[in-house]
This record gives structure tokens, sequence and C-alpha cells, in this order.
């Protein structure tokens, strides 16, 4: 007759992997939200089971028996595949959507597209956060929204949502009264700075073949929605991506007089994990939603 042994108690298990891995039962302790006289007990109990010393010294400062370090290696390596196939079950049944988008991007091109996205998707909720900055950890979102400043940067995972189209705009009525009607004529009116991109004037005189320009310094804003506005009233000519400008430009509050032209950078999404369905549906219609921006 063969007796089974029974199975080995998972929480000491645990609360055994916590202690090797920190060092001491009060980091455990803490990582597990018990006390160490918990943890204590949890590994004195898995060590009754398996019949071994676990960990040799002080209760204060415990070192791990050749045992101990043996089945920690194994423990912590099976734990954290247990821990990655639920984060990637608990990401396919995901409603709730983390999305990182630059600011400017978040205001005038993304947010007033979401209801499109809510009325097709409704039980799907996006939690958006904006940044200024591109530099953002990709394992703390579901989609990442931003941009690359040079085509090296693309990674296959990356799904290309549309070149950036850099040119100037201004007021109809500053465009009037100052000439406003060929690319050297910028000289004519004072140029307004976004300190995000303080080098798209360059930028744009580069590709349009034109010398460095003698331009009237105006004033700068931390933001483009702000010299955007300032553009709006006249205050001088900003330099902007087109999809900030669109609504502006479709009522006439701006005009763009010489057009625009692509300045390299290129607008991206990419998806944490390729398992999540809900990131891949959003991404998709990200993607349609910029095909259709560009028609």
């Amino acid at each position: 007759m063969i007796i089974k042994r029974p199975p080995p108690p998972l929480l000491a298990l645990r609360a055994f992997e916590n202690a090797g891995r920190l060092g001491t039962m009060t980091a455990a302790a803490e990582e597990l939200c018990v006390t160490p006289g918990a943890v204590s007990r949890q590994v004195r109990q898995l060590e009754q089971y398996l019949g071994v010393d676990l960990f040799m010294g002080s209760k204060h400062k415990p070192v791990l028996t050749p045992q101990g370090k043996e089945l920690l290696d194994v423990l912590s390596i099976s734990l954290k595949q247990i821990y990655q196939a639920v984060d990637i079950l608990s990401d396919s049944q995901e409603k709730v959507l983390k999305v990182s988008c630059l600011n400017s991007l978040s205001i005038r091109w993304l947010i007033p597209r979401l209801s499109r996205f809510n009325e097709i998707y409704p039980s799907i909720e996006v939690k958006l956060s904006t940044t200024s900055s591109d530099d953002v950890t990709l394992s703390d979102y579901d989609v990442v929204i931003g941009v690359c400043k040079d085509k090296a940067e693309l990674s296959p995972k990356m799904v290309i949502l549309f070149p950036e189209l850099l040119g100037p705009v201004i007021s109809p009525s500053l465009a009037k009264k100052s000439k406003f009607e060929t690319p050297s004529d910028v000289c004519n009116v004072p140029i307004l700075q976004t300190n995000t991109r303080l080098n798209a004037w360059e930028t744009w005189c580069k590709i349009m073949n034109m010398h460095p320009l003698t331009m009237q310094a105006g004033a700068a804003f931390s933001h483009y929605f702000f010299s955007l506005e300032a553009s709006r009233s006249s205050l001088g000519a900003c330099i902007t991506p087109h999809h900030l400008v669109d609504d502006d430009l479709s009522s006439g509050r701006l005009i763009a007089p010489f057009g625009f032209v692509e300045s390299g950078y290129i607008y991206t999404a990419n998806i944490h994990s390729e398992k999540n369905e809900v990131a891949i549906n959003f991404v998709t219609w990200l993607s349609d939603e910029a095909d259709n921006s560009r028609n």
C-alpha cells in the first residue's frame, strides 16, 4: 500500500521564499503584510515538513543553509512563473486600460477622439496619464503613445500612427498686417517658442533649405497649448505639428501659409503585453483614427 505524502504547505513556501530572497523575517513580513512572528512560524512549519533546517544563525541575521539555498533557487523561479502566468491572464481579461500619452498630443488629438472609442467599447475604461517626456517605462502602462525622433529608434513592437508634419501658423489678422506671404517673412513677426521643442524653428528652416534667419524673438511658453493660444491672440507666429492645430485651421482661427513638412519625428503606440486583447483593440482603433486624420 502506497501512502501519499500530503502536499507542502503553500503559505509556508511563500513565506520562506520571501524571507530567503529578502534576507530577514522582518523584510518578508513587510512585503507579505504580516508579522515577523508569522513568517518565522511558517518557515518552521516548512522545516518540519521537509525534515531539514533551511536557515541557520540568529533570527535577526538568518543565513540560508545549503538545503535552503537549493530550495530557494527553484522556488523563486517557480513563483515568478506563476505570477507571470497570472499577470498574462489578468491582462487578457482586464477592462481598465492604462494609457500614457504626451501632454499636447493628449489634449489636442487623443482626448477629442476618445468618445468614439467609448462608443465602440463601452465596457473598457481608459485611464489616461499625460506626460511632458517621452521617457516612460512601458511596464507601468498597457499602452504608451510617444514619439520617435529617429527611425532608428523604431522597434518591431511599435505601431506607427503618423509622421509629424511641422509648419508655422499665425492668426489671419497678424498675417495680413505683417505681409506674411513667403517663408522668409517669418522674420517680420515675433517668433513664439515652446520650451519642450526649442529646436522646432531651426528644424523647419533646415528642411526648407533656408539659411539661418535673423528672427524677432518672441515669448517662450512651457507647452504648445500656451504658445498656440498666444498665436491665436496675434502675439506672433508659432511653429507647430499639424495634428495640434487641425481644428484651428478648419475654423480659420489660424492659417498656415506655407503648409507643413515632415520633420522626421514619428508618433507611435507601444503595447506592454501582446496578449492583452484590450490593448490591441485600443491600438488598432488608434491606428484607424490616425489614418482617418491624414485623409
